[in-house]
């Protein structure tokens, strides 16, 4: 009797679509719209509904757009300490709080102001990079 080898196959895993966290309500809804391929998940802008909605394990967060005018500093530096894989982009209309974002952990800080297509542009570049 002869024995042959067996293909062994590895179990095939889903691809999990990544989400995007969209903690910006002034931005989220166009936001939302403009990013194709991307799951959007937008939240009020409460703090708690952002860490919920980013630890959320059904959803695959690579990026979490963050009002730092409302949400403050603070809060990413929070998010980056317990999320650190997940690219933080953060908004604001104060360029001192912009200056702040970064070294709190955002991977960019940019202005309320910066057009949709851009800021989804953003968004898409910062979920390819995971």
């Amino acid at each position: 009797m002869r024995v042959e080898p067996t293909l062994k196959l590895s179990p095939t895993r889903r691809t999990q679509a990544r989400a995007v966290v969209l903690a910006a309500p002034v931005v989220g809804d166009q936001l939302a719209g403009a990013l194709h391929g991307l799951l959007t998940h937008i939240v009020s802008g409460d703090t708690d509904a952002t860490f919920r909605a980013a630890a959320d394990p059904s959803r695959r967060v690579v990026v979490i757009v963050v009002d730092a005018d409302l949400l403050g500093v603070t809060t990413i530096k929070d998010l980056h300490t317990i999320f650190p894989d997940v690219r933080i982009l953060a908004l604001s209309r104060d360029p001192s709080v912009l200056a702040r974002a970064v070294p709190a952990g955002a991977t960019v800080a940019l202005p309320t102001s910066t057009p949709t297509a851009q800021l989804a542009t953003m968004v898409s570049r910062l979920a390819s990079a995971r």
